[in-house]
C-alpha cells in the first residue's frame, strides 16, 4: 500500500548552498510544517516501516540534480514523524528514501512536489 501526498512549492536549498543556519531555518520549518499538515489531512495511520520518495516536477526546463532535493527531504521526514505516521526517521522505520525529478511540465505555474510513502510494515 502507498500514500501519495502533494506538497506546496516551497523554497529549497541544495548541497551547494552556503549560509548561516539561521538563513535556512524558516525554510526548514515551513517544509516540516506542511509535511505534518499534509500527512494529517491524508489520514495516514501509524506505520512501522516505510520507504519514502520525494519527487519534484519542474515548471521549467532548467537543469536540476535529483540529489539536491535532499535539503527538502529531511524536514519532510521530520514532518511525518511529527504527524505520528512513523515513530522516528531512523533506519528502524525508514527502510530507504528516493529523490527524483520528473520530466518538466511547462503548463505548471509552480513546481509540483509529491511525497510517496510506501508501507513495508504497519502497526495497524
Amino acid at each position: 500500500m502507498s500514500y501519495v501526498i502533494d506538497l506546496p512549492d516551497l523554497p529549497t536549498w541544495n548541497a551547494n548552498s552556503r549560509g548561516h543556519w539561521s538563513q535556512r531555518a524558516p525554510t526548514v520549518k515551513a517544509w516540516r510544517m506542511v509535511a505534518t499538515q499534509a500527512a494529517n489531512r491524508a489520514g495516514i495511520p501509524k506505520l512501522d516501516v516505510v520507504f519514502v520518495e520525494l519527487e519534484m516536477t519542474p515548471a521549467d526546463m532548467r537543469r536540476r540534480d535529483p540529489d539536491n532535493l535532499a535539503g527538502a527531504l529531511k524536514p519532510v521526514l521530520d514532518g511525518i514523524v511529527d504527524a505520528g505516521v512513523i515513530p522516528d526517521d531512523s533506519f528502524r522505520h525508514v527502510a530507504g528514501v528516493a529523490l527524483s525529478i520528473a520530466h518538466p511540465d511547462k503548463t505548471l505555474r509552480e513546481h509540483r512536489w509529491r511525497l510517496t510513502i510506501d508501507v513495508l510494515e504497519s502497526d495497524a
